[in-house]
């Protein structure tokens, strides 16, 4: 898995995850349920579900071809993760790693039940990978910061807040 790193309590630097959506700072069992995510990213990955995301994301300005192009980006491709090399952590070209929060997304997407900010994400990810592709360059950090300065910032999460984000699933 790739290293990020967070400020600790003692201001030293611990390891956190890129996981493409956002940087996510590894926190309780309860706030962060690695082995599900990683579930369910293996569970999409292995789904055939383009066409039941590209149906219920139509009213919402995407084609088919993005959502495919989006699903290969998130779940599929590697990317230069590279966000912190300033810190000494070495570049690696690598999968995103699994983040709950994009999971829980994706299937809230699949079942055409989006929350707003679902879509924000489709959107912060068509960018992104659109960027890297037209420019050539696959760093992730410079991708994710185009796509930042282009007012696509995505809040993994709103849904928590609102009661319909990840749930700790046993």
């Amino acid at each position: 898995m790739a290293n990020a790193l967070r400020r600790g309590a003692d201001d030293a630097f611990v390891p956190g995850r890129q996981t493409g959506g956002e940087i996510r700072p590894p926190r309780n069992a309860d706030d962060f349920d690695e082995a599900w995510a990683d579930e369910a990213y293996d569970s999409i990955r292995s789904t055939d579900d383009v066409d039941d995301i590209a149906t219920h994301a139509a009213e919402y300005g995407f084609t088919r071809d993005e959502i495919a192009q989006i699903k290969s980006h998130v779940f599929e491709e590697e990317h230069l993760l590279d966000s912190y090399v300033d810190y000494g952590i070495p570049a690696e070209m690598a999968r995103f790693e699994s983040n709950p929060r994009m999971a829980e997304a994706w299937l809230r997407l699949r079942e055409g039940n989006p929350h707003p900010e679902d879509i924000t994400l489709l959107r912060h990810e068509l960018y992104e990978s659109n960027y890297m592709r037209d420019t050539g360059n696959p760093s992730y950090a410079e991708a994710h910061a185009a796509t930042i300065d282009a007012g696509l910032a995505w809040d993994g999460e709103a849904p928590s807040r609102e009661g319909t984000g990840f749930q700790r699933r046993r």
